[in-house]
């Protein structure tokens, strides 16, 4: 008897809906990736693509994993660069805020990743920043 092997079909938006319904987190990852390469290659805005991304993403960090939470933190600092770059510096520091935040909570996981995002980010930060985020707990905003 002979094993077959077959390669998986490659993953696309259309095959990565069912398993990101599902709760997949992964599939929930390359989601919040793909539309921001929608936004980085002129397809859709780049608020369309932020805004897409930022809830794919926040679907995967829902679980708490760390590779998750940390692509969550990137996709808030971009939001609160669109904003500021808009002039709404209220919505991008609360942006900021929550960037900081769930990068703490994926470096506290053991994300080497989101401590490398956090330290080349932090200098930038004005201090009212990491001190709201300090105190921020978005659990008891519900």
């Amino acid at each position: 008897m002979s094993e077959s092997t077959s390669t998986p079909a490659p993953m696309t938006p259309r095959t990565l809906v069912a398993p990101a319904a599902s709760g997949d987190a992964e599939a929930q990852s390359e989601l919040a990736r793909w539309a921001l390469g929608l936004g980085e290659q002129g397809v859709i805005s780049q608020l369309e693509s932020l805004a897409m991304a930022e809830a794919y993403s926040r679907l995967a960090a829902a679980k708490g994993n760390p590779t998750e939470l940390c692509l969550l933190a990137g996709i808030l600092f971009y939001r609160a660069q669109y904003a500021g770059n808009l002039g709404d510096m209220a919505t991008a520091h609360d942006y900021m805020v929550e960037g900081v935040y769930q990068a703490n909570r994926a470096g506290d996981a053991g994300s080497e990743e989101a401590t490398t995002l956090l330290l080349s980010v932090v200098d930038g930060l004005p201090a009212e920043v990491v001190a709201h985020a300090a105190q921020f707990h978005p659990e008891e905003e519900r």
